[in-house]
């Protein structure tokens, strides 16, 4: 649609196996922030992907340090200095670049937990570049993993992408 917006994507790295046996690697969607209203109505109405309308505030610092708070408490701020964090689960930045996309699929659960929802995407310039974390709240994920911390962190810009249809299949009882 030409929609120009913000997004924080809360995702988990998944591999799924369909009925037939063919394997996926993607994306399990969490939950969603947008600062457009346009994309917190279609993504619910179209998507299992639970968009939330949110106030954002974005600056870039002295640096090219980038700093991002949202309305719901999400406040990262990240400098080009790219440092790995202390206590990283990744050796390198070559192996934590694996991480950071895209992947090809996204899931969701449909049907209350008893299907799946598989979508494929298609993105352009996808060229995601590490930085460096200065500080990061995260209420969302300090919900789920009370003690999580960054151990990588990349930033995307000017990405185009599109989604093909989805597919829905139902799981074994």
């Amino acid at each position: 649609m030409g929609v120009d917006f913000f997004l924080v994507g809360y995702r988990i790295f998944v591999r799924f196996e369909s009925s037939t046996g063919r394997r996926f690697r993607g994306l399990q969607i969490l939950g969603s922030e947008t600062d457009r209203w346009i994309m917190a109505i279609g993504g619910g109405l179209f998507t299992h992907y639970a968009y939330r309308k949110v106030r954002v505030n974005g600056a870039w610092g002295d640096g090219r340090a980038l700093h991002i708070a949202t309305s719901s408490g999400f406040d990262v701020a990240v400098k080009d200095e790219a440092v790995l964090p202390t206590g990283s689960v990744f050796a390198d930045w070559d192996e934590a670049r694996r991480y950071a996309g895209p992947m090809p699929f996204t899931f969701a659960s449909a049907d209350g937990g008893r299907a799946i929802v598989r979508v494929e995407g298609s993105r352009v310039h996808w060229e995601p570049r590490p930085v460096g974390v200065a500080s990061a709240t995260i209420p969302f994920l300090s919900r789920l993993v009370p003690d999580a911390v960054p151990v990588a962190a990349f930033l995307a810009e000017g990405v185009d992408y599109e989604w093909k249809r989805g597919h829905v299949e139902r799981l074994p009882s």
